[in-house]
């Protein structure tokens, strides 16, 4: 390379120096996409989760407001009965 021109062996040693540096990069792209899936399957998991025990909540408030609704129609009919 003295009088400026590239040889065919400086580019190959250029091409030998960036096939790490891609095989890197492939690598962290798969990577990447498959954080994003497990990331993604994370999130899934966690929403079916946070409905279900809302779901769950609701079903026991529901239980427990019947039985104070219960309650409160014996009152009335012990109010209705002593007046």
């Amino acid at each position: 390379m003295a009088d400026g021109s590239i040889a065919s062996k400086d580019i190959i040693s250029w091409g030998v120096g960036l096939v790490p540096l891609l095989i890197f990069y492939l690598e962290y792209r798969i990577y990447k996409k498959q954080s994003n899936k497990k990331i993604e399957s994370l999130e899934e998991m966690l929403y079916k989760e946070i409905i279900a025990r809302k779901d769950l909540k609701i079903k026991e408030l529901e239980k427990e407001n019947q039985k104070l609704e219960e309650e409160n129609k014996k009152l009335k009919k012990k109010e209705l009965g002593e007046n």
